[in-house]
């Protein structure tokens, strides 16, 4: 998906941010072309009317897939940042931290991963909270289902139901 950037400087010039959700690495795009790159990785040096270079960083948040950019030391979002309720619904696997084992870490980790990349696909609202609980929920019952835990909830579960 491309994100137009308005830069100050470049008027005249269309710069977008190309980023996908499922990992592949961010890319700046100047007039549709991959701009060039800069000295180190994630960097981009963009050439201004007056002749001046503009070095373009990208700043990766640790959940959100589209990245902020950073130009000339001045950060700039791509895209608003999500809202906090819809952070704290797309973090909710990370309850799964608290459980003993490795793995309640490992599955709430890539559950609130899958989660926040869904809420940045052009999906409608409904889709993408009715996605990311489906996601809450496959991570806990996979945890469930690693840890050996799930006899023990449906012995507890049919006690319940036969009283």
């Amino acid at each position: 998906m491309d994100y137009p950037v308005v830069i100050d400087g470049f008027e005249g010039h269309q710069i977008a941010v190309r980023s996908t959700p499922w990992g592949a690495a961010s890319t700046l795009l100047l007039d549709g072309e991959v701009a060039p790159r800069g000295p180190r990785r994630n960097q981009f040096i963009l050439t201004r009317k007056d002749g001046t270079e503009a070095l373009v960083k990208f700043r990766n948040g640790l959940f959100d897939s589209v990245p902020q950019l950073v130009v000339d030391g001045k950060v700039k979002n791509v895209v608003p940042p999500m809202s906090w309720p819809i952070t704290v619904w797309c973090l909710a696997p990370l309850l799964l931290c608290f459980t003993p084992g490795f793995d309640g870490i490992m599955l709430g980790f890539a559950g609130s991963w899958v989660n926040t990349r869904i809420f940045r696909t052009e999906q409608s609202a409904t889709q993408k909270y009715l996605l990311t609980a489906f996601v809450s929920l496959a991570a806990a019952g996979a945890y469930l289902l690693l840890s050996g835990r799930l006899p023990e909830i449906t012995k507890w579960m049919g006690g319940l139901i036969n009283r």
